[in-house]
């Protein structure tokens, strides 16, 4: 099976060519520095629309800083997220760069978001369930990338008769 996926050439050149001063002083008096350094592994949950855009979306940026990531895809739409997993082994992607683990989200996803193991967390999905993901990480003062609530907004206009 070949996988050609345009986003990946894409989250590669953007780490390549990460802009902007690694030190200087914006603040008179004191030296700031920007490290970039992988994190380690990161945990990633996944909403059940585009479901192998958002897996790539979430695994190409962590891989491309040099992290692993465990991804957990919506429990309605697993499918993809483990065919992509298979094509990446195949492909010669190390085993334990990308993981994927399936099951429900308040099981399966709490655990991910409470793991010691896990060093950053990546949640798409409701606002609602973004502040619950938000305060479980805060327990271990965990980095949050959250993208919360929808982006196809609509106005519902009262019926007009004619």
């Amino acid at each position: 099976m070949v996988v050609r996926m345009g986003a990946t050439s894409v989250f590669c050149r953007a780490a390549r060519n990460l802009q902007g001063l690694a030190s200087g002083q914006y603040v008179e008096g004191t030296t700031s520095m920007i490290r970039r350094e992988a994190r380690g592994v990161i945990g990633a949950i996944a909403p059940w629309n585009y479901p192998l855009q958002m897996a790539v979306w979430k695994i190409l940026p962590a891989i491309a800083a040099g992290n692993t990531i465990v991804l957990k895809p919506s429990e309605l739409t697993p499918g993809t997220a483990l065919m992509l997993a298979d094509c990446a082994s195949a492909a010669g992607i190390p085993d334990g760069v990308i993981n994927v683990v399936v099951g429900d989200g308040r099981d399966a996803g709490e655990a991910l978001v409470r793991s010691s193991l896990v060093a950053m967390v990546s949640f798409t999905g409701s606002t609602s369930v973004g502040r619950h993901i938000m305060a479980l990480a805060s327990q271990q003062a965990k980095p949050v990338h959250l993208e919360l609530g929808g982006k196809a907004p609509f106005v519902v206009f009262r019926r007009r008769r004619y």
